[in-house]
């Protein structure tokens, strides 16, 4: 089994994350290019897994299978592979959201950070990047795609 910090646990949820159709639909050009480069640089030795990751993509067991071969490759593969996951995973770090937002929440420091009562019919509910609350995160009350916010009959 490998272990949860090895590159290649690292690259398969990278490439599992990019594999998503909600991704695939809004990512930039330069998120598809290291998607493609990542996925040719695999493609050679473990392309059965990469395809098992691409169609399914949130399976643990599929990750797993993908993240064993890349972690018995050699170090410089292994070099490599980190590098184009580490370009993929910036790429789609800047990839905006699709639809609208509910609330972005960016560098913040506090004690607590309670949201409530936030409703969203489509797109993304709730951003939080960069922040530290030294007691508690609360969401409550969040709602979040379509028929959000309806009473229900």
């Amino acid at each position: 089994m490998a272990d949860p910090q090895t590159i290649g646990l690292a690259v398969s949820g990278i490439l599992g994350m990019a594999a998503h159709e909600g991704f695939k639909t809004v990512i930039g050009e330069t998120a598809k290019d290291a998607y493609k480069a990542l996925k040719a640089k695999l493609a050679g030795w473990a392309s059965e897994e990469v395809e098992a990751v691409e169609k399914h993509p949130d399976s643990a067991g599929r990750q797993q299978t993908l993240a064993e071969a890349i972690d018995s490759r050699p170090a410089p593969d292994q070099a490599a592979i980190k590098e184009l996951a580490t370009k993929l995973a910036a790429a789609l770090k800047d990839t905006p959201p699709e639809g609208p937002v509910g609330a972005i929440l960016r560098r913040i420091e506090t004690l607590n950070l309670i949201l409530s009562d936030i409703t969203v019919t489509e797109g993304t509910g709730v951003i939080i990047e960069d922040t530290k609350a030294t007691k508690d995160i609360s969401l409550t009350n969040l709602k979040v795609g379509p028929g959000a916010g309806k009473d229900k009959q």
